[in-house]
């Protein structure tokens, strides 16, 4: 039923993803491919630390983000 195609759209939305991510990565020299994709890794570990905080003061302030 409708679980069903539901899952059929997250596996062509996620199959699309890779496909773009590995056609994207070959457009580009191997050194600002291995620079961009090491700046990624550093913000995503960035914002990772800071996530604790703001939902601190999402706690403090009563707003809460929908997830």
């Amino acid at each position: 039923g409708l679980n069903f195609i539901i899952s059929l759209i997250k596996l062509a939305l996620c199959a699309n993803f890779a496909l773009i991510f590995t056609y994207a990565s070959e457009l580009f020299p191997t050194e600002i491919r291995g620079t961009t994709l090491g700046f990624c890794v550093l913000l995503g570990r960035v914002t990772t630390l800071f996530a604790v905080a703001f939902e601190s003061v999402a706690d403090l302030i009563g707003v809460h983000p929908m997830v």
